[in-house]
């Protein structure tokens, strides 16, 4: 019985889990909604989610309202495009990997739109091409006419390829050690709102402690700062700690080879002695 029992868990198990655990194919916009004043332009990134690297995706984008406008849709040097009308298809010649911002649309209120109209910016018909195509759900950004400006100064991520910052939007301080052969980070701030602003510190680093900071400026212009302290280790260090061990090698080596002359030295006087005694015998003889 706990046998049948044991076979049936490692079952679902083997079933269940990878299911648990496999990443969701999406599209979507960085941001859920955005402000713009009448005139004004606003840009919003469009990024890719998927369970593994993919190389092509097609979608279609439309806008609800005739007083919000696409004023330029830019897709990642990575993609060749072939636009139909609303339809897009991008193609890259390397695998894409998931997270990756594939494009951005700006979008603009027109001059004569009143305060409070809304629309939505949609993308809609998208497939995701893995070793086969992938259908997306699909998404959009609600856009509203007015000259509230956003008090947002948060970042939604901070990515790299050479440290990790398990990133919380809400955890201002990091801390994270590198070798000594980096000598820059490639830290890239995502902003949570399109329309604030980043400035970010040199991530040239010294050996030993270093302080990056990301500064996110809201339209209202308050600011949040966000604190990467970076540990590069010495060369020092490690120089002295290989040091010691060629040191304690070499004074190993040493301690050896004199206890291998003194039993060589031994060795010679035993023979020596027993052939003293071997010759004092054969005179007694004669």
């Amino acid at each position: 019985m706990k046998k049948n029992l044991l076979i049936l868990f490692t079952c679902l198990v083997l079933v269940i889990f990878p299911n648990i655990v496999k990443a969701e194919n999406k599209i979507y916009f960085e941001d859920e909604a955005i402000n713009v004043s009448p005139g004004e332009t606003k840009k919003v990134n469009i990024v890719v989610e998927s369970e593994a690297d993919f190389n092509e995706v097609n979608m279609s984008m439309i806008t609800t309202s005739s007083q919000i406008t696409f004023y330029s849709v830019d897709f990642s040097e990575d993609f060749t495009r072939d636009v139909s009308g609303s339809i897009y298809k991008l193609t890259s010649k390397k695998p894409v990997k998931s997270g990756t911002v594939i494009g951005s649309v700006t979008i603009k209120a027109k001059e004569e739109a009143k305060l409070g109209t809304s629309g939505y910016i949609r993308i809609a018909n998208a497939t995701l091409t893995l070793d086969k195509e992938v259908p997306l759900s699909n998404t959009q950004v609600k856009v509203t006419v007015s000259n509230e400006k956003s008090n947002n100064n948060y970042l939604s991520n901070i990515t790299s390829n050479i440290v990790n910052l398990n990133f919380n939007k809400e955890t201002l301080k990091y801390e994270v050690e590198v070798e000594n052969e980096v000598e820059e980070l490639d830290l890239v701030p995502v902003k949570e709102d399109s329309s604030s602003t980043v400035e970010i510190s040199s991530q040239k680093l010294k050996e030993g402690k270093n302080v990056i900071k990301i500064t996110v400026i809201s339209e209202t212009e308050e600011k949040r700062i966000y604190e990467i302290t970076v540990n590069r280790k010495k060369v020092k260090e490690e120089a002295v700690s290989k040091n010691t061990v060629d040191k304690e090698n070499k004074k190993a080596e040493s301690s050896n080879e004199g206890k291998l002359s003194w039993i060589f030295i031994l060795f010679l006087l035993i023979g020596a002695l027993a052939i003293d005694v071997v010759y004092m015998k054969m005179k007694k003889q004669k």
